[in-house]
């Protein structure tokens, strides 16, 4: 078990002036450490380098002061720190880390829950004191059939046939741009037809658009690309960013980071295990728990009980999720190459 004192001592080093930030220095240094060790360094790295350099404090625009009217109306206060949005309610609890979208659409999830059950209270004739008694969250069975890897670049997730589309893109912009200005959707070849008919066609344009070599796209789900690699667009990810774009000195941090956590086979399946053995995403670190809202304010205004889906296909897991990384590596490795620092959107 590693000390206090050598956490810091680590820390200071990594983060020295001459010290050349690369895997193989990084790996010299801490790599003999194991995973839990190794997170708190690295945290305490960029605990230092946050201490170093302060974020520059900038007036609220309009639309995070109309965005905290709003939190303000559900019971909420909305705050700030650096490029990143918390929602706390009046007892202190909440959620953070997160962009101005992200906050509506937790605002959005919050209205829903709230309409639901008033809707489902008046249909079944409650009084204004009466509680519904909570129904235990069902552990799916040893049938339930295991969910295709399809979804993993839109939604958090689709349940009870309502998706949230969520998740990070980056761009390369003298890359992006040009594409961009010539790049047309692909349109469908046959009528799309449900959920799955939409995220079908979607997933041909996000395909299109990452053959570009300037975009990448992350799902906030079990195809979680960081998550599955022990660390988080939130938490990990987003520290880095100055004014929404990745300083040319974290993507080399970034590169270290990932690269001295390979994805193989066992990890993704301990990673399945601990995480997605029921079936959703309950314990993702940015959505799960706007997903278990918004799944019992379904099932509440459904009156029947939530209906899990089964843990994702270990090998086409293991192979989306290898996919993305790779990809998420090339963009870096592009960015530090071109002296160009990449925009992202969270």
């Amino acid at each position: 078990m590693i000390t206090p004192q050598e956490i810091e001592a680590f820390a200071l080093k990594l983060t020295a002036p001459d010290f050349v930030v690369s895997g193989a220095n990084i790996a010299l240094l801490i790599g003999h450490l194991d995973d839990h060790d190794y997170e708190l360094v690295m945290g305490r790295a960029q605990e230092i380098r946050r201490e170093r350099h302060p974020p520059r404090r900038r007036p609220a625009t309009p639309a995070e002061l109309a965005l905290r009217e709003r939190a303000a109306r559900l019971g909420f206060k909305l705050s700030r720190r650096g490029q990143e949005y918390s929602l706390t309610d009046p007892d202190g609890t909440g959620v953070g880390g997160m962009s101005l979208d992200g906050i509506n659409e937790w605002l959005d999830v919050i209205e829903y829950k709230r309409r639901s059950k008033f809707r489902a209270r008046a249909a079944c004739r409650f009084s204004r004191s009466t509680t519904p008694t909570k129904r235990p969250r069902p552990r799916p069975t040893t049938a339930a059939k295991l969910r295709p890897v399809t979804n993993h670049d839109h939604a958090a997730g689709t349940h009870q046939g309502r998706e949230k589309k969520m998740g990070v893109d980056i761009y390369l912009q003298s890359i992006w741009k040009p594409f961009e200005e010539t790049f047309s959707p692909p349109e469908p070849a046959a009528p799309i037809i449900g959920v799955e008919g939409l995220i079908a066609h979607t997933t041909k344009g996000f395909d299109a658009m990452r053959a570009s070599g300037g975009y990448f796209r992350n799902g906030y789900n079990s195809g979680d690309v960081m998550w599955a690699m022990g660390l988080t667009w939130h938490g990990t990810f987003s520290p880095m960013l100055d004014q929404a774009h990745l300083p040319i000195e974290r993507a080399r941090e970034l590169i270290a980071m990932i690269e001295a956590r390979p994805l193989n086979r066992e990890r993704v399946a301990a990673h399945i295990f601990e995480h997605m053995d029921d079936g959703a995403e309950p314990d993702h670190p940015f959505v799960g728990r706007g997903l278990q809202w918004a799944s019992d304010a379904a099932a509440t205004a459904a009156g029947k009980p939530f209906e899990p889906l089964g843990p994702p296909d270990l090998d086409q897991l293991f192979q989306f999720l290898n996919t993305r990384r790779d990809e998420l590596l090339a963009i870096l490795r592009k960015s530090v190459e071109l002296d160009e620092p990449l925009y992202c959107s969270l």
